[in-house]
């Protein structure tokens, strides 16, 4: 059911940085959308091929197209909290400079946000120079419990309302999409579409590329996945406590906020004990993922067995996220 309520302001950000090969494409397809956009800020940190050229002759040719330009690189975070804060409208959404968008991503999205501050959908992945891609099609875990392990709310997918910004208690400790998921999942404030609204362009050097790896439960990936994790965990401990050290005083900042999720203080504990990291805080913290084994993680059994097995040992098998 689409949404005859128009007189809501969307404003898409992008920030470029050496897009030539792919922006216009990916222009043309915001450019279009079936949901009027309001406007779209374009920053750009210090580009050196044609990016500028392109954005330059878009303003002229469209007057909701707004292009601003680094003095110098402000890297990742810096330059989209920067372009973020220069959006005017009601709404938000977040484009990479060379997917492809469906035609009517906005559409649906501003119809299913709710009363909800941020909305995502499934991105499809798509190669143009071969290397290898994965489509995960499984509905994600993207409640806080998940969350304080890894970001499952991808920065090109993400549509939120303006105010969400007010909620952003650090700019800096973690990527800026796990930062904006974090001020909505510590509210309980997130909405998902199974759906492939945005067709992701993966290359081999791309910043946030990665060679996937097979989800299959064969007998031989579980004695992978048991023995990497094993060994990550020894080589990779101080990364991981880093990341809960960080994680820890991130939440602390929330703490004092309202309209926290019930289950905040918990995760809050959880965040506590993986950053002390010894054997007595990682046998609590396993309890206290036994407990929220529904929301960690994908999988469901028939008999429970298994995910509750996993649970108990995800203070050792999640080091995969900190390869």
């Amino acid at each position: 059911m689409i949404d005859s309520k128009r007189d809501k302001k969307v404003s898409v950000v992008i920030c470029t940085y050496n897009g030539a090969a792919f922006l216009e494409e990916q222009l043309d397809t915001i450019i279009n959308q079936t949901y009027p956009i309001y406007e779209i800020i374009v920053q750009d940190d210090g580009s050196t091929d044609d990016t500028m050229n392109i954005l330059e002759r878009y303003k002229e040719r469209y007057p909701i197209v707004e292009v601003y330009k680094n003095v110098e690189g402000r890297g990742v975070n810096p330059n989209f909290f920067s372009a973020l804060k220069r959006a005017t409208g009601d709404y938000i959404a977040i484009s990479d400079q060379d997917d492809i968008w469906e035609l009517d991503k906005i559409e649906r999205q501003i119809t299913c946000i709710g009363d909800s501050l941020l909305c995502f959908h499934f991105s499809k992945p798509f190669s143009e120079d071969g290397v290898p891609i994965a489509f995960d099609n499984r509905v994600p875990n993207y409640s806080l419990p998940r969350m304080i392990f890894f970001n499952m709310v991808p920065g090109h997918t993400m549509f939120m309302k303006k105010k969400l910004l007010e909620c952003i208690v650090d700019e800096k400790c973690f990527l800026y999409d796990a930062l904006l998921a974090l001020a909505a999942g510590v509210r309980d404030s997130i909405t998902f579409i199974p759906e492939v609204l945005v067709n992701h362009r993966r290359y081999g050097n791309a910043y946030s590329y990665h060679k996937p790896v097979s989800n299959a439960r064969s007998l031989r990936n579980i004695i992978n996945y048991i023995s990497s994790s094993i060994n990550n965990i020894i080589h990779n401990k101080v990364k991981m406590v880093d990341h809960f050290n960080a994680m820890y005083m991130l939440l602390l900042k929330h703490k004092e906020l309202e309209g926290l999720t019930p289950y905040f203080n918990d995760m809050l504990k959880l965040s506590d004990l993986f950053r002390h990291g010894d054997f007595v805080s990682m046998t609590k913290a396993a309890f206290i993922c036994l407990r929220y084994r529904d929301s960690i993680f994908y999988t469901r059994t028939k008999d429970g067995l298994s995910l509750r097995l996993r649970a108990l040992f995800h203070p050792i098998l999640m080091s995969q996220y900190y390869k």
